[in-house]
């Protein structure tokens, strides 16, 4: 059987995110650990060399215990004006790149959900325009489950 906890908090960061890793991931021994952060980071206008450094400190602790680590790029959001984007295009290609660094697989959620100008898609943005619908969650797993299965082995559930 297997467990999936979400140890996601609202409002976090990727540096609240590194801080409490060993007490809400890491003692719990798991197998793999999906990583998605950063939106929050550029709202409170966090460097974007320091959330792709928490990230890299994230993935190294994980892997120093043998947690095999998923990252996700940072999904777009309808709050974040045409100007700002770029920051979730510079902190998305220092994924792709930590992730190739450290051979870990990513997955790009961002182009998944975004529209042509970076924006999120209608259909995948709640009332906010930050959050997701349950279109927008099912899309992001779809594209997880893709990534994990390049084969396009039939799902099972």
């Amino acid at each position: 059987m297997a467990l999936i906890r979400n140890a996601g908090i609202p409002g976090d960061t990727t540096g609240h995110m590194l801080y409490r890793l060993n007490r809400d991931v890491l003692d719990l021994h798991p197998d793999v650990l999906f990583v998605l952060g950063g939106t929050n980071d550029v709202g409170y206008g966090v460097p974007d060399s320091v959330v792709v450094d928490n990230i890299r400190r994230i993935v190294e602790k994980a892997q120093g215990q043998g947690v095999s680590v998923v990252l996700l790029t940072i999904p777009p959001n309808n709050l974040m004006d045409v100007s700002g984007r770029w920051h979730y295009t510079a902190i998305n290609a220092g994924l792709a790149a930590l992730g190739q660094e450290a051979g870990i697989l990513i997955v790009d959620v961002h182009s998944v959900l975004a529209t042509p100008d970076g924006g999120l898609r209608g259909d995948y943005a709640a009332d906010d325009g930050l959050h997701l619908t349950v279109s927008g969650e099912q899309a992001i797993a779809d594209a997880v489950y893709r990534a994990l299965h390049p084969a396009g082995l039939p799902r099972t559930d």
